[in-house]
């Protein structure tokens, strides 16, 4: 996994990247702290990149791509980071192409085994769930159409909650009647049928919750970032893919963020991140959300059952619509100022930074975002859990004139021993590479003769 952040003013733009990568092997991981996800993007003009997720995209290392990607672009700019955002899109739908087509051993999905694949995973997790619940550990639970829709309208809920807030970032792969039917069959290889049309909008429901998540989880992230020819200001352009899908690139919830002067932008691992800013991780606020509108509904249900079975039975129907109608006007109001309460108290924590951030140098830039990632990445060190953070950070720094400067950077190399790899940098062909020379040899005699005048 990865942490990463982006922050940006009128000013400049900062980004800042761990260097861990988790290796997963069956039910074995490990974790090395070697990983590049910080690039220039252009050796020429002030753009970066940074990736995270998925390091590999159809069998091909997501370096490699961006590196590809780079030396074709070369000089060449475009007007907006949106621009450069499509094309590097059309480069990434074309190479893939070219190299699944080249390399027969690439396993390439359809969209017809990506839905498969999805509500597969989906009941998977469900019925993980069950087992993981079982009351007596020394037996296997054996999972049935009872204990299956009980735990559907009784369970999934509370235990889906936390990712309810990411639900909206991608429309459905599936119209509901073609989710119904495939999770139907599914269900019936095991024997297990779904009794009633609560449990199936139930678990329809919440397979669009599950659904972006797993997602998340197999695709490969990209952030753009920088000044297009005609932009003065930092824009950021965000997009995931799953890469090549019935040949084409398969790409979803794409972003950009240029609608504000002044952000900060985590990306993947961020819960850290948001508690020092906003005071509170993202998925407590929305379970704290849910948990009040359930107490609510239940304590209002509770005085509706409860006044209706002191009413006859003449006064029940429109007793009991009246009071349905006021429960609901209730619910709302008391959901709505709990919810402006909760928004009020995270904006009180989130003010103080947001105010400061259009004030901040480039150099304090770069230095709050690496602050930001260590901060995830020592949760992760103190904690008995994987360090899927960590490692040394890389941070750059890009405003539209001086373009992309490294602050931190880490090299799997001693640069003191690879002096062609920095005179190489500029080189595109032979006729570059022979000018480099000459120029070098021209500076190299410059500076020996200005240090011969010195001596005399």
């Amino acid at each position: 996994m990865t942490s990463e952040v982006i922050i940006y003013n009128k000013e400049a733009l900062a980004m800042a990247a761990d260097s861990a990568v988790t290796i997963n092997s069956g039910n074995k991981l490990k974790t090395y702290n070697t990983a590049n996800k910080l690039f220039m993007l252009s050796k020429f003009h002030p753009i970066g990149i940074l990736i995270y997720n998925n390091s590999i995209i159809n069998n091909i290392p997501v370096e490699i791509l961006i590196k590809e990607y780079r030396k074709q672009l070369w000089k060449k700019s475009f007007n907006t980071i949106q621009d450069y955002c499509d094309d590097f899109q059309k480069f990434l739908n074309k190479f893939l192409n070219e190299q699944v087509k080249k390399e027969k051993n690439v396993p390439i999905l359809t969209i017809e085994q990506l839905k498969n694949k999805l509500v597969i995973s989906y009941l998977q997790y469900i019925f993980s769930i069950i087992q993981n619940n079982n009351p007596n550990p020394f037996f296997i639970y054996q999972i049935n159409t009872f204990n299956f829709n009980n735990f559907i309208k009784n369970k999934l809920k509370n235990i889906l909650l936390p990712l309810k807030n990411n639900q909206k970032n991608l429309t459905s792969l599936f119209t509901d009647e073609e989710l119904s039917r495939l999770l139907k069959m599914q269900l019936t290889t095991i024997n297990i049928d779904i009794q009633t049309d609560d449990v199936l909008s139930i678990l329809i429901e919440y397979f669009y919750v599950y659904q972006i998540n797993y997602l998340n989880q197999i695709s490969t992230g990209f952030a753009i970032c920088g000044y297009g020819e005609k932009e003065y200001s930092p824009v950021v352009s965000e997009f995931k893919t799953l890469g090549i899908i019935d040949n084409k690139l398969f790409v979803f919830d794409g972003k950009n963020h240029s609608d504000k002067s002044s952000a900060i932008i985590p990306l993947a691992q961020r819960n850290m991140i948001d508690l020092f800013i906003k005071g509170i991780d993202d998925n407590i606020i929305e379970t704290v959300k849910c948990r009040f509108s359930d107490i609510i509904n239940d304590i209002l249900s509770k005085v509706n059952s409860n006044i209706a079975s002191n009413l006859n039975n003449n006064a029940n129907t429109t007793i009991k619509d009246k009071l349905l109608r006021h429960n609901e006007t209730i619910f709302q109001s008391k959901t709505d100022v709990f919810n402006k309460y909760l928004t009020s108290k995270i904006q009180n924590n989130l003010s103080p930074i947001l105010e400061t951030l259009p004030h901040l140098s480039k150099e304090e830039l770069s230095t709050f975002c690496e602050s930001l990632v260590s901060l995830q990445a020592l949760k992760h060190k103190v904690s008995l859990n994987l360090e899927t953070v960590g490692g040394p950070i890389d941070v750059a720094i890009i405003s539209k004139h001086d373009g992309f400067i490294w602050k931190k950077r880490k090299f799997y190399f001693d640069s003191n021993l690879n002096n062609h790899f920095f005179e190489n940098y500029f080189v595109k062909d032979e006729s570059d590479s022979k000018h480099n020379y000459f120029s070098n040899i021209y500076k190299r005699l410059k500076i020996i003769k200005h240090k011969f005048k010195k001596v005399n």
